[in-house]
């Protein structure tokens, strides 16, 4: 019996990721938009303790997204097992099942959690930038790699939070692959849904 790797056990199951209704189906650009906006839910539910009550979505292209959020950032601390990669890289590297994840799991991994791996797998262009304990790092990645080592910044893009910036893989997302009018419904459903949080949504060249 052959093994199945992480990226064909990803690449086959999005239903594990968006939900049964995916069961049996393979990624499409309906069902990416869905995984993002269960990333960017947990960026701004209190339960992953993520402090973040703005958070941005820009529409760099087509086929380009870019998540940003105020945040406390994503933990870069070692991890507590071998190899003691720091918490970041081995999201980025690892898939990292959970079920229900718990307290112990975000203050470990931050709200980005089991999302990093899928993220990078999907990608042809991952970037990462986050500011945590007053510090900014930034680490790039590609098709389940990491292209670009996690490494302090000493230009500062950020003055806090994590900004995502992640291009899909086009072999699996027919472009268009980002649906302004669809975010913006999904967003408005967000903002009911936590009112306390600033959602931003804009299209074109970032400023």
């Amino acid at each position: 019996m052959i093994k199945k790797s992480q990226r064909d056990l990803i690449y086959a199951n999005p239903d594990m990721f968006v939900g049964p209704d995916w069961k049996g189906r393979k990624w499409d650009n309906k069902a990416l938009e869905k995984f993002l906006i269960l990333l960017i839910q947990y960026a701004v539910d209190s339960s992953t303790m993520n402090e973040c009550n703005v958070l941005k979505v820009w529409i760099k292209s087509k086929n380009e997204i870019v998540i940003e959020d105020n945040g406390i950032g994503l933990p870069i601390t070692p991890h507590l097992e071998p190899p003691h990669t720091q918490a970041l890289v081995k999201a980025l590297t690892w898939y990292i099942p959970t079920g229900m994840p718990t307290t112990p799991f975000f203050n470990e991994y931050g709200f980005l959690g089991s999302f990093a791996r899928v993220l990078n797998i999907l990608s042809i262009s991952l970037r990462i930038d986050t500011v945590y304990q007053g510090q900014s790092y930034t680490v790039s990645c590609s098709w389940g790699k990491i292209i670009e080592p996690l490494r302090k910044q000493t230009d500062d893009i950020l003055s806090q939070g994590t900004r995502i910036s992640f291009k899909p893989d086009p072999e699996i997302f027919p472009s268009p692959v980002f649906n302004e009018e669809s975010l913006k419904s999904e967003l408005d459903k967000l903002a009911s849904k936590f009112p306390s949080v600033i959602f931003e949504l804009s299209a074109g060249d970032m400023d």
